[in-house]
């Protein structure tokens, strides 16, 4: 410890500041005995009865505990606190006047995002968020920002066919093992993948994303980027996932179409289809894909219900865009049927055969070990 006092703060307040440090440090350890009350008095310098102050304001935030007879020691989750101490602290004393001195100079978030790059020489964006959509949104803002700021300049194609995967996100993909499917099945038809946007691949790969012939969307949140990198590139997507052994052929033969025509392609069917036989409910290019294997493979005509941001492009002609719970259960009312997260069964009528079809964006991790991996797999798992 510093003992070194200044004239800007009472003692006490030095000491358990210095205390802190030392718990940051690693200097002071979880279980390990802090400094006594005369021991901080001896080497500072000061009366006990301040340096004791200094010592019960850190047992007061739960960052030192005392053991009768034998002192203080460091609270299992003493760093932890210290942390988020500092963290409130500095919110409190930093951040709250950058962005009051931000707004009197009209300086905007691009702007302020620049600055904190040159002095952190760490790359940063800024998003204009809100709190009242879904991960979806975010998701989708963080990809194309990231093409927008690191693809480009020209980019020669690679060789062979090539693809990026598009939209992958981990609460539409979990850890289940489908990321990594999704790449070894394209790879396993003889397309290369590039990059994966956002699991599996480092800055240096997205970077390359104008290497590839195609791209797959495989959720909502890949489509701005896949705009973005045609718009830049030249380069056509496809929406789909590869879903069931036979939609998944089919996945592979529309990229294998878009590279060779630069056109844009649906692998689902988006056409109005009347009569079916129940609903699921998802995230858009999922459920339409999980939709599209059922009908091949199990005969079953589902509409799709969807609760997330959706583009109109993703969607089929009889598929449903709702937010409200209240006006998903009016849908649900009459249906034999349904395809959904756990979480949406008490809303289903009682009568209605359902299908649990867990999704971490739903339902976070309670059901993510019954997520099952339908990368290129019969689905029998479901039906």
């Amino acid at each position: 410890m510093n003992a070194n006092f200044n004239e800007g703060s009472a003692i006490y307040l030095q000491v358990a500041s210095m205390l802190e440090d030392d718990i940051l440090r690693g200097v002071l350890n979880a279980e390990e005995q802090a400094p006594s009350t005369n021991e901080l008095a001896r080497a500072f310098c000061i009366n006990p009865a301040t340096a004791a102050k200094g010592l019960n304001l850190l047992v007061d935030d739960g960052i030192l505990y005392k053991k009768r007879g034998l002192g203080m020691f460091v609270a299992p989750d003493g760093r932890e606190k210290v942390v988020n101490k500092r963290k409130s602290a500095f919110y409190e004393t930093y951040v709250k006047s950058l962005v009051k001195e931000a707004q009197a100079l009209n300086v905007t978030k691009e702007e302020l995002a620049a600055m904190i790059e040159k002095a952190s020489g760490i790359p940063t964006m800024g998003f204009p968020t809100n709190g009242m959509h879904s991960y979806l949104s975010g998701a989708s803002m963080a990809f194309a920002g990231l093409a927008r700021r690191f693809c480009l300049g020209e980019t020669e194609k690679t060789g062979s066919l090539s693809a990026n995967i598009l939209g992958l996100t981990p609460l539409d993909f979990s850890v289940n093992g489908s990321a990594q499917d999704i790449k070894a099945l394209l790879e396993q038809n003889g397309i290369e993948v590039v990059s994966s946007w956002a699991m599996g691949s480092s800055l240096e790969e997205l970077q390359r994303a104008g290497a590839a012939h195609v791209n797959l969307v495989v959720s909502h949140a890949g489509l701005e980027t896949a705009k973005l990198l045609k718009e830049r590139f030249g380069t056509p997507y496809v929406a789909g996932v590869p879903v069931g052994r036979e939609f998944s052929s089919l996945v592979v033969q529309t990229l294998r179409s878009a590279a060779r025509t630069g056109e844009n392609a649906v692998a689902y069917p988006k056409k109005a289809r009347g009569h079916f036989d129940g609903v699921i409910i998802g995230e858009s290019v999922m459920a339409h894909s999980l939709a599209a294997a059922a009908a091949l493979e199990r005969a079953k005509n589902l509409r799709v219900l969807c609760p997330l941001e959706a583009e109109k492009e993703l969607l089929g002609a009889d598929s449903l865009h709702i937010h409200d719970e209240t006006d998903i259960a009016e849908c649900l009312a009459g249906e034999r049927l349904i395809v959904a997260d756990p979480l949406y069964k008490p809303i289903c009528p009682k009568d209605a055969v359902f299908v649990p079809l867990a999704h971490e964006a739903f339902s976070g991790r309670i059901f993510r070990r019954d997520i099952p991996d339908l990368i290129g797999r019969e689905l029998n798992v479901l039906f």
